[in-house]
């Protein structure tokens, strides 16, 4: 079983980009060059670091006027946006396959609605992709969401999603969850359920 911290360390090893630091100007792009080159003796499977671009704000100086007006301690907070991109490289035979039970709707506290559904993948690959609910006969889903991935370190999942009052509404009758690949990658079906839907507390 590989670990979680040795996995990324080989990951880490492999994958090289540049340029190694970038300063955006707002409006302009920049492109960011990756490559990957696993080792020969590397496993097969799916390894996955992260490339983080922080927002570094200009930080002014504190004034000697104000400083003399201050009075103890002073804390200034200053926040720092920040976006992560996963970078997920597959070296040699990589299989993953994906199931979803259990499908329900709780109630929130504020009188809104979950929808919860268990998730469970096998294999030593990621599954990612959309979720579609669909109802018999109707080719638009009543429920649509994208970017739900169970990572390799992870073997089951408890997905839970807010729906809207006109959302929950919907969940009635015999249902059709579809768990598949984006269009733009092929649209395979990766997991399936079909029935009605529980109700929680």
């Amino acid at each position: 079983m590989r670990s979680g911290v040795r996995v990324e360390s080989a990951a880490l090893e492999m994958v090289r980009f540049a340029p190694r630091r970038v300063v955006l100007p707002p409006g302009q792009p920049q492109s960011v060059r990756v490559s990957a080159r696993p080792a020969p003796e590397l496993p097969d499977g799916e390894y996955r670091i992260h490339l983080t671009f922080n927002g570094i704000p200009d930080v002014a100086p504190v004034s000697e006027e104000s400083q003399g007006e201050a009075q103890g301690l002073q804390i200034r907070l200053i926040p720092i946006y920040a976006i992560s991109i996963p970078v997920i490289v597959r070296k040699g035979q990589v299989e993953a396959s994906a199931a979803i039970s259990n499908p329900r709707l709780e109630s929130r506290p504020d009188g809104g609605s979950f929808l919860k559904l268990d998730m469970v993948r096998d294999g030593n690959g990621s599954v990612f992709g959309e979720l579609r609910v669909l109802r018999r006969g109707q080719s638009d889903p009543v429920f649509y969401v994208r970017g739900i991935a169970v990572y390799p370190e992870v073997t089951a999942r408890e997905l839970t999603l807010n729906l809207t009052s006109e959302q929950a509404a919907e969940f009635y009758g015999n249902l059709r969850f579809e768990y598949r690949e984006f269009p733009e990658n092929g649209g395979a079906l990766l997991a399936s359920f079909e029935g009605e839907i529980g109700q929680g507390g």
